[in-house]
């Protein structure tokens, strides 16, 4: 029992300085800010059409350990080219907390046919660091979606039609080895239970 008790002694102190290290690993660990911005484009059916509301959508993640502070986003739209309808494409955050994320956005309408090419949103911020004890100021870019054209109503009606059609002519294809079994178990079925019932007439 002495020696039972012992052991017991001996595991307890061992954990007590297995957890006292981690604690201090824990409170050496430097503290770091990262930040990462995505700019990405929401359509409803994936065309962007002259004359037509479409989203542009910002999301700012913090996957650093530390507060990030002052966070700033600013883009750019040229105003001969769309027309901002709702949202900005300026904001500002306080703060933005380790593991979590901001969003915003902005509904633009194109005035002209044609491609464009978005560029990338600006994000400025501030953290304090612990080895120069003092704040510093960071930016970064986000990412963007790329070349992007912008329809005329008549190119998008003839780019949704064939759309349509193409899913039309898969649905019914895919639907054959489906239907047609079904059809002719039912049939075959409907003459089976009629033949029995005239052999027991």
């Amino acid at each position: 029992a002495m020696a039972s008790w012992k052991a017991l002694a001996l595991l307890a102190v061992v954990a007590a300085a297995a957890f006292a290290g981690a604690r201090a690993q824990d409170d050496d660990e430097e503290s770091f800010v990262v930040l990462m911005a995505r700019k990405a484009l929401v359509s409803e059916d994936g065309f962007v059409v002259k004359g037509r509301n479409f989203t542009v959508e910002y999301t700012i993640y913090n996957v650093g350990n530390a507060v990030a502070h002052d966070v700033t986003l600013k883009d750019e739209w040229s105003e001969s080219s769309f027309e901002l309808v709702e949202g900005s494409a300026s904001h500002e955050w306080a703060k933005l907390a380790p593991n979590a994320n901001v969003t915003a956005s902005v509904q633009l309408v194109p005035k002209d046919a044609g491609t464009f090419e978005p560029g990338r949103a600006d994000i400025e911020f501030s953290y304090y660091d612990e080895t120069e004890e003092a704040n510093v100021k960071k930016s970064i870019k986000s990412s963007t979606f790329g070349p992007t054209p912008v329809l005329t109503s008549d190119e998008h009606e003839i780019a949704t039609t064939v759309f349509l059609r193409q899913w039309t002519t898969f649905g019914v294809l895919a639907a054959g080895p489906v239907l047609v079994p079904l059809i002719l178990y039912v049939s075959t079925k409907k003459e089976l239970d009629n033949a029995a019932v005239n052999k027991a007439k």
